[in-house]
């Protein structure tokens, strides 16, 4: 098996770069409260719990039918993958629900601020743009020393590495870079969204198509909201796992995504889902006795339903797109 290091690197995959989940494999110096440190801790005692539960155990030697040419090393790499999938899709405590709350008015306010950013520099530059051609064209600004060093709570050392011309008292910056510097700056911002940033609601239109860690291409229907968020999530993301694992291409790194659209390429394995998903679902009580429990049959109809209406994977916790 991997060590320890390797499976929070793994398990660091399934969490929002954006978000204070995001894993710092240096958490020890961190305090108990950390989200780092109450998530590892978690999933440490979940797993100890879920390797106890001998469906589970057996699900997983199960898989190893599926292993083909991968090396042993790979296939100890999607044993941790399914540990983090399964991991993610049982019950939260309360600490970390109260953690992933915080995290997502976090990232509302930063979405919020991006969203503004984006329309003011968008407006800026189309007035510059306007501006083009008329008697006070601002082809280029002309900055003063006096002007240039006249900033506030910026030392003057480092205004005066900063200054481009150290014989000069004045020097000319084109608006054309200033432009050119927005515009990167820009197209940056936007890779953040998977929403039009002119939508006056942006945080709501992202919230209104995520259930759990899947994203719709538009907003939840009734029909849909009366799956279980968990269980539809947890088929998706492990078809998701097999299907790159599975692929004719075993010279390569199996694991592209963990996020986006189904792949198409090798085995959706729904036996070894339904497998996989049944004995985490029974032992974690997120399903009852009582329940038919899933076969590879209603993983597939389930799993195809899905990837007909062009649903993608996206992160199980906070926002993450």
């Amino acid at each position: 098996m991997c060590d320890p290091v390797d499976k929070y690197e793994i398990l660091k995959s399934y969490f929002p770069k954006d978000s204070n989940w995001w894993i710092d494999l240096d958490w020890h110096d961190k305090g108990p409260n950390q989200p780092e440190k109450i998530i590892k801790v978690e999933f440490d005692k979940w797993l100890e719990w879920a390797l106890k539960e001998n469906t589970y155990t057996d699900a997983l030697n199960r898989l190893k039918k599926i292993k083909g040419k991968r090396s042993e090393k790979e296939f100890d790499e999607l044993v941790w993958h399914v540990h983090s999938v399964s991991f993610s899709a049982t019950p939260l405590n309360s600490k970390i629900k109260l953690n992933i709350k915080e995290t997502f008015e976090d990232q509302k306010d930063n979405l919020q601020n991006i969203q503004s950013q984006i329309l003011a520099i968008e407006k800026l530059r189309g007035l510059i743009k306007k501006q083009q051609g008329t008697p006070y064209d601002p082809l280029a600004l002309l900055v003063t020393r006096e002007e240039f060093f006249d900033i506030d709570n910026i030392p003057r050392e480092v205004l005066e590495y900063n200054w481009p011309h150290s014989d000069r008292d004045w020097f000319s910056f084109p608006f054309e870079l200033f432009d050119k510097g927005l515009e990167i700056y820009l197209k940056r911002l936007k890779s953040n969204l998977t929403e039009d940033p002119s939508g006056e609601n942006l945080v709501e239109s992202m919230l209104a198509k995520k259930w759990g860690a899947l994203i719709y291409p538009g907003n939840l229907t009734p029909q849909a909201k009366r799956k279980s968020a968990e269980i539809n999530s947890l088929l998706f993301n492990l078809v998701f796992l097999f299907r790159q694992f599975t692929s004719d291409q075993s010279n390569k790194e199996f694991l592209k995504f963990t996020r986006g659209h189904m792949p198409d390429l090798g085995s959706p394995c729904y036996e070894n889902v339904a497998d996989i998903s049944n004995s985490i679902l029974f032992a974690g009580n997120i399903i009852s006795e009582e329940d038919e429990g899933l076969d590879s049959t209603k993983v597939m109809e389930r799993v195809r339903n899905l990837t007909s209406q062009g649903v993608q994977l996206g992160s199980w916790f906070g926002l993450g797109f």
